[in-house]
């Protein structure tokens, strides 16, 4: 008699529901100095009892200074946050599928951190998230970020556009910390005093003063 043993190596995945599972990161806006809150959720969850995901940012932009447990998960392992890439890990007894909020970031944003977007990196190790059958069970991953915003200081009204004697002209006033126009003003056509007087008097030497002339006179300060 001859036993034939087939082994299967490599992680064993779940099946999933027909909404694939994933971990989607907030995006957010902040400002310089401000204390934020960004939550990862959990779509499409199809079962698991224990999980292990790692974060990483940038460190020159903010701060991560506390993570909070969501719904989805109980059993949350005290988190180092002093480490970056930082580990948050679950543990249970029981299966959940449970959707939304699994865990909320608490980042404080430097005073000089550059402008622009700051992204959330998630990953994980494919053998760190399971089942209550030790099933491995695979996520999808949205990243997130937080987009720093400038806190606009309004500078001087400065010409953009002068105006001419046919077209309106632009006045902007432009955030002195990052140059990005904040105010915009019409400026009126411009009269061309010179060419008027010229045309007035003009027209006053040829066709004769009348009333007309005179109250365009009285306007330019000419003497005819």
């Amino acid at each position: 008699c001859i036993c034939i043993s087939l082994f299967t190596y490599g992680p064993v995945f779940a099946s999933t529901s027909n909404e694939e599972a994933s971990f989607v990161i907030e995006t957010i806006d902040a400002y310089k100095g401000d204390e934020v809150v960004v939550n990862i959720h959990v779509n499409g969850n199809p079962g698991i009892c224990a999980a292990a995901i790692t974060l990483s940012y940038d460190q020159n932009i903010m701060q991560l200074t506390k993570v909070e447990n969501g719904t989805v998960l109980d059993g949350l392992v005290p988190v180092n946050i002093s480490n970056n890439p930082t580990k948050i890990l679950w543990t249970t007894l029981a299966d959940s599928t449970e959707n939304g909020v699994i865990a909320s970031l608490h980042f404080n944003i430097n005073e000089n951190a550059e402008l622009g977007d700051s992204v959330i990196n998630l990953t994980y190790n494919p053998d760190e998230i399971y089942n209550i059958d030790m099933e491995n069970v695979a996520f999808n991953i949205t990243n997130g970020s937080i987009n720093i915003k400038c806190k606009h200081v309004a500078g001087g009204w400065e010409t953009e556009v002068a105006a001419s004697c046919i077209n309106n002209g632009l006045e902007v006033q432009k955030c002195v910390q990052c140059g990005e126009i904040i105010n915009e003003a019409l400026m009126q056509q411009a009269i061309n005093l010179e060419i008027g007087k010229l045309l007035v008097l003009h027209h006053a030497l040829v066709k004769g003063v009348n009333s007309v002339h005179v109250r365009y006179v009285k306007r330019l300060n000419l003497e005819v």
